[in-house]
């Protein structure tokens, strides 16, 4: 109920005694919807496949990427995609002119396209290092991207990583896989003049120190072991908002991620007295830039974050791409 509340929205509950309960969430929605046909048009070149036995996985992916109209097939193993990729490699060696006929949904597959990005997603559990490493060979000439599935972080090969995909918006699930496929496709040069143009260049991971201010364990564990794929060596955790005030008076931090639910001192008011003694101090050059971990995305929250003295914030659920954005941008914001 203070979730709901804190999102600007109602929430209540009908029931008849030892009979049912049924419960209504009334929230807000201020943003745009999301643009299924231009989130389909970034992934017009790009096969995704599917490894794992669970059928309602399989279901849920294939009625979403259906809705994106994007190129898509399942398999229960990695050896299986292997197995395909050989057979179109013979059958691309005997014939130039006949097209190679697949069951795809959205247009077939053509593993072997070198203008196509093919995306593995994968089950941890289903995993093979060393069968991956042989449909990379396989699969030399295109751009092959790893993700991955599961609830305990067991490939650390894996480009982005979810706990559970069925359990994301659809939108920020695309939206996160164009962001893993866009990171591999642009090239590099391309890569490197935007990141040039914008400042971000000088950000070097491996000497950031960030301070976590996070209450659930889960969100900690998750945290850092993303920042820590993104080179990140020094990483502090605390679990709530006054002991991360208590922990930034006695040592320097690059960044603070700052849950803005937690006990004893929410986000919020920690952000605030963050500020409020740094100010006193006349230590302003020494405080950490502040990032807001939350749920809450809209316009008028972003601003609000501003306005406590934030630099900006990480919405949940998060992924390796949204972190190390929001890290880069949070080094290019004066």
């Amino acid at each position: 109920a203070k979730l709901v509340t804190n999102l600007g929205g109602k929430i209540w509950v009908n029931s008849r005694l030892g009979e049912w309960s049924e419960f209504t969430v009334d929230l807000p929605f201020r943003d745009k919807a999301a643009d299924v046909e231009a989130t389909g048009k970034r992934l017009e070149r790009t096969n995704i496949v599917l490894v794992d036995q669970d059928k309602n996985t399989r279901q849920w992916l294939q009625t979403t990427l259906g809705k994106y109209n994007v190129r898509y097939d399942q398999f229960e193993s990695i050896s299986e995609i292997i197995q395909l990729a050989s057979k179109e490699a013979t059958d691309k060696a005997t014939t130039t002119t006949k097209p190679i006929a697949h069951h795809s949904a959205a247009g077939g597959r053509r593993l072997l396209d070198s203008a196509l990005c093919t995306v593995c997603l994968v089950h941890e559990r289903q995993f093979e290092k060393e069968s991956y490493n042989r449909l990379k060979r396989e699969l030399k000439n295109t751009n092959l991207v790893l993700l991955t599935f599961g609830l305990d972080f067991l490939v650390p090969e894996s480009v982005e990583h979810y706990r559970d995909p069925t359990q994301i918006l659809p939108s920020l699930f695309m939206a996160s896989i164009c962001e893993a496929v866009e990171a591999y496709t642009v090239p590099k040069n391309v890569q490197s003049e935007e990141t040039n143009n914008h400042g971000a260049a000088a950000v070097n991971f491996r000497d950031l120190k960030i301070l976590i201010a996070e209450d659930n364990l889960v969100n900690q564990k998750i945290l850092m072991r993303m920042l820590q794929r993104l080179g990140v060596e020094t990483v502090e955790v605390v679990e709530n908002g006054q002991q991360a005030v208590d922990r930034v008076n006695e040592k320097f931090f690059d960044v603070l991620l700052l849950d803005m639910q937690m006990p004893v001192l929410d986000g919020m008011g920690a952000c605030k007295l963050i500020q409020q003694q740094k100010k006193l101090e006349g230590d302003r050059h020494h405080l950490p830039k502040i990032v807001f971990v939350t749920a809450q995305v809209s316009n008028a929250f972003e601003k609000e974050c501003l306005d406590a003295g934030a630099v900006g914030f990480l919405a949940k659920p998060f992924n390796k791409t949204g972190i190390e954005k929001c890290l880069r941008n949070t080094f290019t914001r004066n």
